[in-house]
């Protein structure tokens, strides 16, 4: 090769290579080293969270517990078989302590009557059936503000005929710490007792027909002194003989709140328990 030839090879390889370092790296001849990420810097119109006020929490009312308490008795001179059971309020006693020394009273006072007279009777045959006094209750109405007791005693004397029951009410305010009167449900000065006799009669009546006693219904405190406070209205009592003969037993009547509302106020306990 002669000199010339030789120039020419040189320049073009140098053109070659000139050519070759001006074009764009392949993607797969890339360098294998890895750039470190970097965090995005925080959006700077990032939502910030609305504190949410606390929602008022309703007044929770306490209602009141109940226990149970029995007393049994049984005697062979004279013979007789006595079982009573009545309810005790449990919790703080300037609340509790009137309830229960007023339901107490009752117990006890009438519980001595029965072995008083027991004891005046003597003693009976043994081939008679034995005497026996019996005391139950229920609760028609156990809320935040009342407690309402009503108790059944059955009584029966060796020898009589039948057997015999009464009926016996309180109704216990729990804010006053006090047992309530019937009176103490409606505006001073309304009729109440004449709208409780109107719509008792109306009831007995229907109930009882020819068999119906209505002097034990008439408008008077003593023909309604057993009453219950219910979640709807008023629950009244009659003994056996006071508005029906012995074989119609007891009888009931319920009265609405609706029956009594021009009678009551906003405050009536009668509207508060509903």
């Amino acid at each position: 090769m002669n000199k010339k030839s030789l120039w020419l090879v040189l320049l073009l390889f140098i053109a070659l290579f000139s050519v070759a370092c001006s074009l764009p790296a392949l993607p797969g001849l890339r360098s294998t080293e890895t750039a470190t990420p970097t965090a995005a810097p925080p959006p700077t119109d990032e939502p910030t969270a609305t504190p949410v006020p606390p929602t008022a929490t309703p007044a929770v009312v306490a209602i009141p517990v109940l226990g149970a308490k029995t007393l049994q008795d049984k005697s062979e001179s004279p013979a007789y078989d006595l079982d009573v059971t009545y309810p005790y309020m449990q919790g703080d006693g300037a609340q509790v302590d009137p309830f229960n020394q007023a339901i107490e009273k009752f117990i006890n006072t009438s519980v001595s009557s029965f072995k008083n007279d027991m004891a005046q009777g003597g003693d009976v045959p043994v081939t008679d059936s034995r005497s026996s006094y019996q005391v139950q209750y229920t609760t028609p109405l156990v809320s935040g503000r009342v407690v309402s007791v009503l108790f059944q005693t059955y009584f029966y004397y060796a020898g009589a005929a039948h057997p015999n029951s009464f009926y016996t009410s309180f109704n216990y305010d729990l804010k006053e710490h006090r047992m309530l009167e019937l009176k103490d449900l409606f505006m001073p000065g309304s009729d109440y007792l004449g709208a409780i006799s109107s719509y008792s009669n109306t009831v007995l009546s229907s109930l009882l027909g020819d068999a119906f006693f209505a002097e034990g219904a008439q408008a008077k405190e003593e023909n309604y002194k057993t009453w219950n406070l219910e979640l709807d209205g008023l629950l009244f009592t009659f003994d056996p003989y006071q508005v029906g003969p012995y074989a119609a037993g007891a009888q009931k009547v319920n009265i609405p709140v609706s029956a009594l509302e021009s009678l009551t106020d906003a405050e009536s306990l009668l509207k508060q328990n509903q």
